[in-house]
């Protein structure tokens, strides 16, 4: 299923990729992703993601900001920064998306311990890597099933039901 599929009304987790595509233009991903967001804003849905979500989705918006602005390639990008901080005072892109991000309707569930504590059982029982098992302990928390998401790891939890950009 597809964002588009998604019942009007409804209250949607939104995984970092949603948002990367949104800021990143992609011709096939990113109109997805900006109708998305836009019907939360407009109030047809309800969404909510994570500051680790965030923390992610800055994270990765950095690295394909120094890419495309310093020339650098992706192998070793993070490394790279690390040993040339000063090129980071040169990147703005992440800092103005963190900003939009908050501003808009979509709803930011802080991380808590017990969501941590929660989300080591889940990634044993659901076979997920740490930030994806955290999503699930926050969905449960709030007592969400649907995700907007890429990631078809989600599609192991038998309680979630994904919708992908195409």
């Amino acid at each position: 299923m597809t964002f588009g599929d998604i019942p009007a009304g409804e209250m949607v987790f939104l995984d970092a990729n949603v948002f990367i595509h949104y800021f990143v233009r992609d011709p096939d991903l990113s109109p997805p992703a900006r109708d998305l967001l836009r019907r939360i804003e407009s109030g047809e849905l309800r969404g909510v993601t994570t500051t680790h979500i965030l923390a992610e989705v800055l994270h990765r918006l950095m690295t394909i900001e120094a890419m495309q602005t310093l020339g650098w390639p992706y192998a070793g990008i993070a490394q790279r920064l690390r040993q040339h901080p000063d090129a980071i005072e040169k990147l703005h892109v992440f800092q103005d998306c963190v900003r939009e991000i908050s501003d808009s309707p979509v709803a930011i569930h802080e991380v808590t311990l017990a969501n941590l504590s929660d989300a080591t059982g889940i990634s044993a029982a659901e076979g997920l890597l740490t930030n994806d098992a955290i999503v699930v302990a926050v969905m449960r928390e709030l007592g969400l099933n649907l995700i907007a998401s890429e990631d078809t790891d989600f599609d192991r939890v038998a309680e979630l039901q994904r919708f992908a950009a195409r």
